[in-house]
This record gives C-alpha cells, sequence and structure tokens, in this order.
C-alpha cells in the first residue's frame, strides 16, 4: 500500500509539473484531433455514432462537451504512460482539470470543433419530433391571431399578447366560438391523416406513459366538482385562475372531515382502476457486475453492521 501510494504521489507530481511548464500529457504526441483517423478523414462517423438505432435512441440526450473528449483522451495517455497504475476518482479529476487548464486556446479549440461535429452528428441520428396534440379551439384561435398581434405590435410581450387574445375570445359569441371549434377539428382530423400513429393526440405508448404520471388527489376531485358547481350555479360568469384557486381553497378548508373522507377514498378507488388498465413498467437495463453485487452485498452489510450509513456501506 505504501508502495502504491508513494506511486500514485510521484505521477501526480510528474503531472502537475507538466502542467506548470504549459505541457500538457498528450502534447509529447501528435494532437489527436490534429490528425484524424482515415475514418473520420473520409466523413464516416465517429464510432459512438456506429451504434444501433436503439442504442443511439439511448444516448441521443447525451451531451457531447469538449471537456470530455480531453478527459477520454488524458485517461488513455494515462494508461499508456503509466500501465497498472490506479487512481481515484477525486485524482483523477484534479490531475485531468489541471492539464486541460494548462492547454493553450488553440488546443481548446480543436476539441471544441471535435465536440460540435460529434454533437451535430448525434443530431442528424434523431428522428424529427412527434406532432403535437389536437388544440382545442381557444388553442387554435390563439395561435392564428397570436400572429397577427405580434406583427401589428412588436413591443407587446408574449404575456401582453396571450391576454389581448384571451379578452378577444371572451367577447365572441357562440357562433363564432363554435365556427373555430370547427377549423380546430378539422385541423385535428388533418393531423391524424398526416400522422396515423398518433390518434387522439398521442400515440397507445404515449398515452399510457401519460396515465403513469397522472395522479388523482380528493383535492382535484373536489376542484372538478366545486367548477361544475360554480357553472351550475353563476352561469356565464367566467373566473379567473387565481380567484377560482381562491375560492376553491377556502370550500375545501370548510369541508367536514367525513365529506373530505369521500373524496379521498373516490380517489383511492380511481387510482386503483388505472393501474389496473396501465400496462407493465418496461423492463430495467440490465445491472452491471459490480451492481449486481452491491445490490447482494449491501443487504448483508446492513444486517451485520446497522449502524453504518449508506455511503459507508456503498464505499
Amino acid at each position: 500500500t505504501h508502495t502504491h501510494t508513494r506511486a500514485r504521489t510521484h505521477a501526480r507530481v510528474r503531472i502537475h509539473t507538466r502542467a506548470r511548464h504549459h505541457h500538457h500529457p498528450l502534447s509529447t504526441r501528435p494532437h489527436p484531433l490534429a490528425s484524424p483517423s482515415p475514418a473520420m478523414a473520409k466523413g464516416k462517423p465517429p464510432p459512438s455514432a456506429d451504434l444501433d438505432h436503439s442504442e443511439q435512441q439511448g444516448k441521443r440526450r447525451r451531451f457531447v462537451s469538449s471537456y470530455s473528449i480531453f478527459s477520454g483522451a488524458f485517461r488513455d495517455r494515462l494508461r499508456v504512460e503509466q500501465p497498472g497504475v490506479v487512481y481515484n476518482m477525486a485524482t483523477f479529476a484534479a490531475m485531468c482539470s489541471a492539464a486541460w487548464s494548462s492547454l493553450a486556446p488553440e488546443e481548446k479549440q480543436q476539441y471544441a470543433d471535435e465536440a460540435a461535429r460529434r454533437r451535430e452528428h448525434i443530431r442528424s441520428l434523431e428522428p424529427p419530433p412527434p406532432p403535437k396534440r389536437p388544440m382545442t379551439s381557444f388553442i387554435y384561435y390563439t395561435s392564428m391571431r397570436r400572429k397577427e398581434i405580434q406583427s401589428q405590435n412588436p413591443e407587446l410581450s408574449l404575456m401582453q399578447v396571450s391576454r389581448q387574445c384571451g379578452d378577444e375570445w371572451k367577447l365572441f359569441t357562440a357562433e363564432t366560438k363554435a365556427d373555430w371549434k370547427v377549423r380546430a377539428e378539422a385541423a385535428s382530423i388533418r393531423l391524424q391523416r398526416e400522422h396515423p400513429s398518433k390518434r387522439n393526440g398521442g400515440g397507445d405508448d404515449d398515452d399510457a406513459e401519460s396515465k403513469r404520471r397522472r395522479y388523482i388527489s380528493s383535492y382535484s376531485l373536489f376542484s372538478s366538482a366545486f367548477r361544475e358547481r360554480l357553472r351550475a350555479e353563476q352561469p356565464g360568469e367566467v373566473y379567473q385562475m387565481a380567484a377560482f384557486t381562491s375560492m376553491c381553497s377556502e370550500a375545501w378548508g370548510a369541508l367536514e372531515p367525513t365529506e373530505k373522507q369521500r373524496y379521498t377514498d373516490e380517489a383511492a378507488r380511481r387510482r386503483e382502476e388505472y393501474r389496473s388498465e396501465l400496462p407493465p413498467k418496461p423492463p430495467k437495463r440490465p445491472m452491471t457486475s459490480f451492481i449486481f453485487y452491491t445490490s447482494v452485498r449491501r443487504k448483508e452489510i446492513q444486517r451485520e453492521n446497522p449502524e453504518l450509513s449508506l455511503m459507508q456501506v456503498s464505499r
């Protein structure tokens, strides 16, 4: 252990000495990005892009940065220069950060250009975004009217434009609103014709996922019932969201515990009904050997040493 610690200390000193003299670990050989490989020179995608479509979908959200590319090259260089030497994550991060800081701006720019090229390649493999859900008559009217208002009044903010659209909509007669409803339904039919997989504004998977995230609470049930009661008692009256929320909250606070319990029981019943209609969740990704070992071994350690924290058990 003493020999391993001393070797690691000497390696750290060598790296930091290079950093002080503005020589990064890759300066002893040609720059990894200055001489592209024959495959890259011919315009072929990088090795990370030679994935099938399913694997590429899993990597779609990965952000490729210039520092991450340098870190990979720095790790490979250490393995070649110091075979058998093992660094913990904190030591390696400090060494890599010091080497990165010692790079000249033009060398960093090469990594930045390569990162931009890889990001652009990943974007080119992504399928086009799915179409949006069918719009309601008011949303459809707002989407059409907003452009006209912005062209006539470019100084207005988006909030002011939306408020003006809402004020205009309130003044419409029932016939005008019905006309916009017909237009919105026509747009929905056109959307379904162009994208058959998006039935009712979303495919089966999307609908199942939206149901999976939906949480039915007792207050949400009461809120819907309170809204319907207001519409029946005060037809034609329109409340702003803040005013309605305040009124609904006061009415909920005035309920007796037995009345609240009825909404709680109904919410539990509906949640159970939703769960019974949901398809089974997709299986988790396969575990690595280390994760599998940790999941099995953690229980034994916790049973033998209940005073240890989760961090100590993991370590």
